[in-house]
């Protein structure tokens, strides 16, 4: 903690630090429901055997060669992989998580009775440079900015891993704000106030491309630990797209290397079935029951990252009445003058609209400038406002 004053103006320089144990709440799953661990083979083998007709699965296949995972719905019902009591669909209990914030404050204000010819000059500026963090950042019901929320798990084994341990919804790298206050010669007043903050944060997930294990049964290509919960992107940790990934340059060679390494492998889900000798790993790549292969990004992808600065001013002009006490304010009020207002952030690797690794050069009717439309701007346009104040 710094202070300095001098002459009306005071200068403070704090460091913060704060870590919280108990929140957010996390709602792990000890009943296990649709684990990759909790296979019922008997009932599974039944499954299997009435999507066959009392086919072999090798059979099966080569009499249907355009055939699917999904044929078989082994994750849209509790009938195949249990939980631990098959009495119970889910055991939830509330977990405590962590919090972490620390950034460093800065706040420079002031008053003064005269400049030159104005007069009563305020004026106040505070910067924060920080980070704020918790736990299972990625799976807070789409980016709360709340620590109080109840998250779903990340990895509902370990719901306090150190991968999904990542920015809140409020985790804004730079904030930089300013006010001024002052009257002109002629009693006119100007009131502004301007602010000014880097991008969020965003988590990148496994995409869940709709091929042959898609939708409910997209645990066979989309969950890399065994819970049927869709993971981050391997190799990156929640928060990562924003921070660690600045460009995306940055992210096709992370898609690269994951290309490399697990596109084509098998889940934990199809482990399970592999164990149990009931499909060959052959056949589920057959099947489309395996890690996808995740398209790049083409060239001349939007740019997904715009920083958000707005200025609002009052211009206003008190006039005393005839009566004392009385007086009348008329004012003008713009919002947001610049008119900044960017594109959010966009994100995602299904390959579909409103993901980055769609082609927005090569699609009819759905150009950037589309997805500037779908996905809104981080700040409302300019407006502007009239209206008087009455004081008596």
């Amino acid at each position: 903690m710094y202070r300095w004053i001098r002459r009306g103006t005071v200068l403070a320089v704090d460091y913060v630090y704060n870590h919280g144990v108990g929140l957010p709440f996390v709602a792990r799953d000890f009943e296990l429901r649709r684990d990759a661990t909790t296979l019922n083979v008997v009932n599974t083998q039944a499954r299997i055997s009435t999507v066959t007709g009392g086919l072999s699965v090798a059979d099966w296949l080569a009499a249907n060669p355009g055939a699917t995972m999904n044929q078989f719905k082994l994750l849209s019902s509790d009938s195949y992989f249990t939980g631990l009591t098959p009495d119970f669909a889910r055991a939830r209990f509330l977990q405590g998580g962590f919090t972490k914030y620390q950034g460093l404050q800065i706040n420079l204000r002031g008053r003064h009775h005269h400049f030159w010819k104005f007069r009563d000059p305020m004026y106040n500026i505070s910067y924060a440079y920080g980070h704020s963090d918790q736990s299972d950042a990625a799976y807070n019901g789409g980016g709360q900015s709340r620590a109080e929320y109840l998250n779903g798990p990340g990895d509902n084994m370990n719901i306090n891993k150190r991968q999904y341990f990542g920015p809140t919804g409020l985790d804004f790298r730079h904030i930089l704000t300013g006010a001024e206050f002052l009257t002109l010669p002629g009693g006119f007043r100007v009131n502004t106030i301007w602010h000014f903050r880097t991008v969020p944060a965003e988590s990148i997930f496994l995409p869940d491309l709709g091929g042959g294990a898609s939708g409910s049964n997209a645990g066979f290509s989309i969950d890399t630990t065994t819970d049927n919960i869709i993971d981050l992107l391997p190799g990156l940790s929640a928060g990562d797209f924003g921070r660690k990934i600045s460009s995306l340059n940055d992210l096709n060679k992370t898609i690269q290397d994951y290309n490399s390494k697990y596109a084509g492998d098998l889940t934990p889900h199809g482990q399970a079935l592999v164990t149990a000798g009931l499909f060959t790993a052959d056949q589920l790549t057959q099947l489309g029951a395996v890690m996808p292969l995740i398209p790049l990004i083409p060239g001349g992808a939007p740019n997904p990252w715009h920083h958000l600065y707005t200025t609002d001013l009052r211009f206003d002009r008190p006039t005393k009445l005839f009566r004392e006490g009385w007086q009348i304010t008329p004012y003008v009020d713009i919002i947001n003058l610049f008119n900044h207002a960017p594109s959010n952030v966009y994100f995602g690797l299904d390959n579909t609209f409103g993901s980055l690794n769609f082609d927005y050069t090569a699609a009819p009717g759905q150009q950037a400038s589309d997805l500037s439309q779908a996905i809104g701007r981080n700040a409302g346009p300019r407006q502007v406002q009239l209206g008087f104040r009455f004081d008596f």
